[in-house]
């Protein structure tokens, strides 16, 4: 059973190319994309800007045209659980905070200081969070931070000379 709608694919479509505004900028942070929606109608986006904050739903509540009060909420990654630093209030205690009522989550994210504990925050709040949505497209897209967090060593692309050679042909 599928419990994903049209609208659910489009938003999250919407959400994984403004992640790729943050491909170049975010790091050492994964781009995020982030993408509210109320009445039928985006009221937010947002991505992960300049050296990882703010996070693309902090951003994206902020860019909110009207109270995301009731609204669902597309990001690409797991909200962040992490404790509020000097850099901000974690993801998820933001979206707690402004009463939204869905949060679709395509991956759910390896980083030690996430690791479940984001959607957990959701869950407890009552918020209904549906993840999964489009994940093998946000994993092609997020390969190096997956990489590097998984494995602990960077993600590389090497070719070798026939290859480049096979090219020039």
């Amino acid at each position: 059973m599928n419990m994903f709608t049209p609208t659910d694919y489009a938003m999250m479509s919407r959400a994984i190319l403004i992640a790729d505004h943050g491909r170049a900028i975010a790091t050492p942070n994964p781009f995020v994309g982030c993408v509210i929606v109320k009445g039928g109608r985006i009221i937010g986006e947002g991505f992960t800007r300049a050296g990882g904050r703010p996070h693309a739903e902090a951003d994206a509540l902020a860019n909110c045209s009207e109270s995301p009060e009731g609204a669902t909420v597309y990001v690409t990654l797991e909200p962040c659980a992490t404790h509020a630093t000097s850099r901000g209030p974690a993801c998820a205690d933001l979206l707690v905070a402004a009463k939204v009522a869905r949060v679709v989550s395509a991956l759910h994210d390896p980083f030690e200081g996430v690791n479940g504990q984001g959607h957990a925050r959701l869950r407890e709040a009552g918020i209904a969070l549906d993840t999964g949505l489009m994940a093998a497209e946000v994993k092609k897209q997020l390969k190096a931070f997956l990489a590097r967090i998984t494995t602990g060593r960077p993600y590389l692309t090497l070719k070798s000379p026939p290859a480049l050679m096979e090219r020039q042909r």
